[in-house]
């Protein structure tokens, strides 16, 4: 799925954003992409765990982020490492419907994207 998500990524992006120029972005501290990327590595698989205080940290850190990106009426997107995409997109899924999770490789090199938001910090 991944590679076809790489190979789709203008049509995924168009789909989110439009002919926007630019893709707004919220982005994960470096400190947090680390500590996921490590519980994947511990879990061995894209549905390990998260610790529970952690989780719900996030959690409500992105449901937040999101709803004030859907009250301005722009996309919520959420850009993260491609190795940790898949946990976050099931992570969200029910909980912030609204939050596209996309990974660095599956935007286009030409897309411009702006930093609305760093979550972690």
């Amino acid at each position: 799925t991944a590679s076809v998500r790489v190979a789709l990524g203008k049509m995924i992006i168009q789909n989110i954003n439009g002919l926007e120029d630019e893709l707004p972005v919220i982005t994960l501290v470096s400190d947090l992409e680390q500590i996921l990327l490590r519980t994947l590595q511990t879990g061995r698989d894209e549905q390990a765990p998260l610790e529970p205080g952690l989780a719900e940290r996030l959690h409500k850190a992105l449901l937040e982020t999101a709803q004030k990106q859907e009250l301005v009426g722009q996309p919520a997107v959420l850009l993260v490492p491609d190795a940790i995409r898949l946990m976050l997109a099931r992570f969200t899924r029910h909980g912030i419907p609204g939050l596209h999770v996309l990974a660095f490789s599956e935007i286009p090199e030409d897309k411009k994207l702006k930093v609305i938001a760093t979550v972690g910090k």
